[in-house]
């Protein structure tokens, strides 16, 4: 039951603070400022993306930040908020793929890093539940099983990652960050993991 310790409160509340920062930040590049004003076209498009994520139209909101992606690939902030987005849909991998991008682009943000660490550790989490069966054709004839060693293998990586991504948040977050006793204790549930793949 210790899965996502605080999963509800603050990668939860950063995905509901999306449209906010990202209407906010309209007049910059994202976070980044060293760049010129958003281009008339992205801001349309993540001005739909807003409406749309009010709307509930997840799916569709992540199409419009693509294709504003297409147009400003370096922007921070539109690869934070596909990120959140995609963990907004269980779409880890997703999520996972799009702030790696941005903790490239802003390697000191905490918010990246926390949410990344929880994309990873959703996908690691995955990759361990019990599968059904495969040796009938018939849907539900069988009981679930165990994972394989190759999928224990996989979940192991993916812990690893959180952790990583977790001790980058411990590094650049400010000592007043809400977040950090969340993630220590996120960080604990991941070792505890770890640790038990260790002793098998």
């Amino acid at each position: 039951m210790g899965r996502f310790a605080g999963r509800q409160s603050r990668p939860y509340l950063k995905a509901a603070l999306f449209i906010g920062c990202i209407t906010t930040s309209l007049v910059f590049v994202g976070c980044k400022q060293d760049k010129a004003v958003y281009q008339p076209a992205v801001a349309k498009l993540v001005q739909s993306a807003d409406a749309l994520k009010k709307a509930n139209r997840v799916d569709e909101a992540i199409c419009r930040l693509h294709a504003a992606v297409d147009i400003s690939p370096d922007t921070f902030q539109l690869h934070y908020n596909l990120g959140v987005l995609y963990s907004q849909a269980n779409r880890w991998a997703e999520s996972a793929a799009e702030l790696e991008k941005a903790v490239k682009l802003s390697p000191n943000d905490p918010n990246a890093w926390y949410t990344l660490g929880y994309a990873y550790t959703a996908m690691g989490d995955q990759a361990k539940r019990p599968s059904p069966t495969n040796g009938s054709q018939d849907m539900g004839s069988g009981p679930p099983t165990g994972p394989s060693a190759e999928m224990l293998a996989m979940a192991q990586a993916y812990y690893q990652q959180a952790l990583q991504a977790f001790d980058r948040y411990m590094a650049v977050a400010p000592q007043t960050d809400s977040g950090r006793q969340q993630v220590q204790q996120q960080m604990r549930y991941l070792q505890a993991q770890l640790g038990q793949a260790a002793a098998h």
